[in-house]
C-alpha cells in the first residue's frame, strides 16, 4: 500500500517544500490539515489559511494529489499508512483522532518545539582519527578536566596552534572555584539540559577562550581538543572566536550545534 503524508503547514517555506519533493514519487495523496484542527492549538502568527496552502502546493505541479482535512471527510484517514511530522499539532492530532492508526514519523528539521528542543542526539561528527598527536592532546583535555573542582561533570579543554599547546583550561566556577558547595549549586534544582544560563560556573570551552582573549592570544585557525561535545552557547563562540576544528571524545548534541560549525567551516572530529 502506497503512503500517504499528512501534514499542518502554517507557511510554505523552503523546509516543507523539501520535505514534500523527497515524498513525491513515495506518496500518493498529501493531506493538509484545516483550520477545524488547529484553530486554538497552537499560536502562529505567520499562519497562512489552510485552504491557500494547498493551492500552493498544488501548484508546485509534483506527483502527488492534495486535499484538505476537515472535521467532514476526517473518514478518509483511516486505514491509511500514513508519514507525519514530529510537531505538536500533528502527533495531537493522532492522538485525538486516530489513536489506533498506522503511521510513521518523519523527523525534519522544520522548526523547533517542545520536545526537540530538549532532545538529546548523538553528536554528528566529519572524520575520526586515531592518530598519536591527537590522543595525546585528548588525553591533555581529560587530564585538564580533572582540575575542576565540579563532582559530577569534569571536562577538560585544551587549544593547539601550529601543534603547540597555546591555552588550557576546565569548567570552573564563579565568584571562586568551590562556591557550589559553599552557597551550594543551583544546578541541583534544575534539570539536565535545561535553563543552561541559571549556573555558577563557566564552561571549559568559554573558559578557554576567555582566557586566550585575557592573554592576547588569537585563536584564528586553532584547534580545540575538549573531553565533551560542545554545547550550543560554546559551539558559537567557538565559531566566532576562529577555531577550525573541534576534536572531541563523547557526550551528546543539542539544538543547532551542526548549522553553527558548518555554517564557519569549524570541523567536528571524534577521538577515537
Amino acid at each position: 500500500m502506497k503512503r500517504s503524508l499528512l501534514i499542518y503547514v502554517p507557511v510554505l517555506h523552503n523546509g516543507y517544500i523539501q520535505l514534500l519533493d523527497k515524498y513525491k514519487d513515495k506518496v500518493k495523496t498529501v493531506y493538509v490539515l484545516g483550520n477545524d484542527f488547529v484553530s486554538g492549538e497552537y499560536k502562529e502568527i505567520r499562519l497562512v489559511s489552510p485552504n491557500v496552502i494547498v493551492k500552493m502546493i498544488r501548484s508546485l505541479d509534483m506527483s502527488f494529489a492534495v486535499r484538505l482535512i476537515t472535521k467532514k471527510n476526517i473518514n478518509i484517514l483511516k486505514n491509511k499508512n500514513l508519514v507525519v511530522l514530529n510537531d505538536p499539532i500533528s502527533i495531537s492530532f493522532l492522538k485525538s483522532h486516530l489513536p489506533k492508526g498506522k503511521f510513521e514519523q518523519e523527523s525534519v528539521y522544520l522548526r523547533w518545539h517542545e520536545d526537540n528542543v530538549q532532545s538529546p542526539n548523538s553528536p554528528h561528527y566529519d572524520s575520526e582519527t586515531n592518530l598519536p598527536f591527537d590522543i595525546n592532546m585528548m588525553r591533555k583535555a581529560e587530564m585538564a578536566g580533572q582540575s575542576s573542582t565540579d563532582w559530577w561533570r569534569r571536562v577538560g579543554c585544551v587549544v593547539v596552534k601550529e601543534r603547540k599547546v597555546i591555552q588550557t583550561s576546565f569548567n570552573s566556577h564563579f565568584p571562586q572555584n568551590d562556591t557550589q558547595y559553599i552557597d551550594g549549586d543551583p544546578r541541583d534544582f534544575i534539570k539536565a539540559g535545561q535553563l543552561g544560563f541559571l549556573a555558577s560556573s563557566a564552561h571549559a570551552e568559554q573558559m578557554a577562550i576567555a582566557l586566550a582573549a585575557r592573554n592576547g592570544k588569537s585563536l584564528k585557525g586553532a584547534d580545540m581538543y575538549v573531553s565533551t561535545y560542545p554545547c550550543p552557547t560554546c559551539a558559537k563562540l567557538m565559531a566566532t572566536s576562529g577555531i577550525k576544528k573541534c576534536f572531541f571524545r563523547g557526550g551528546n548534541s543539542y539544538l543547532d550545534v551542526e548549522k553553527v560549525f558548518k555554517s564557519t567551516g569549524l570541523k567536528a572530529i571524534l577521538v577515537k
